[in-house]
């Protein structure tokens, strides 16, 4: 088998010249050292069964069973939630409840209004003057019409809602 057509293999030039410079640590370098001795090895085998493909069967197979050994000998540990991870990591736990909320009448980048935002209570006010017209939809006295009479559509500014908001406000 050719060595540019193996799968994530290391050829053992490589495996020598990193055995010369250990790692950050003694540990780091031990534990390196180890995983490419077991690199070349595997290799090396393949390389010698690659003509008889029984034993090259045998082979995958007595490695598959080495690898699932080791998966029960060595479980991984329970993966962690990203918070949780983040809790740790930062040493501050996301707050139960919400205390911040988000502002409201802001202008994003690209929808700037050249005139000033009125508050809730200016409008109101000018609802409040508006003289009240008579719904031919519903026959009121009121401040809507036939257009946006609340017996027809939902969204239409109740008399009763400035009336409240105008006492609430006083």
């Amino acid at each position: 088998m050719d060595d540019r057509w193996s799968k994530r293999t290391m050829t053992h030039r490589f495996v020598d010249a990193n055995k010369a410079s250990p790692s950050s640590t003694n540990s780091d370098y031990v534990v390196d050292a180890t995983v490419r001795e077991i690199y070349g090895n595997v290799e090396e085998s393949l390389h010698h069964l690659v003509g008889d493909i029984q034993k090259l069967h045998i082979y995958r197979d007595d490695q598959t069973a080495l690898m699932e050994k080791a998966k029960l000998d060595v479980p991984n540990p329970p993966k962690l939630n990203t918070n949780e991870a983040y809790a740790r990591t930062l040493g501050v736990t996301e707050p139960a409840e919400l205390t911040i909320f988000t502002p409201t009448g802001i202008n994003n980048k690209g929808q700037v209004t050249r005139t000033r935002r009125k508050s809730k209570s200016e409008i109101a006010i000018e609802v409040a003057d508006k003289p009240k017209r008579k719904c031919k939809a519903c026959g009121k006295l009121a401040r809507h019409d036939s257009r946006n009479c609340p017996t027809k559509k939902g969204k239409a500014l109740q008399d009763e809602d400035v009336d409240q908001y105008m006492d609430d406000s006083d």
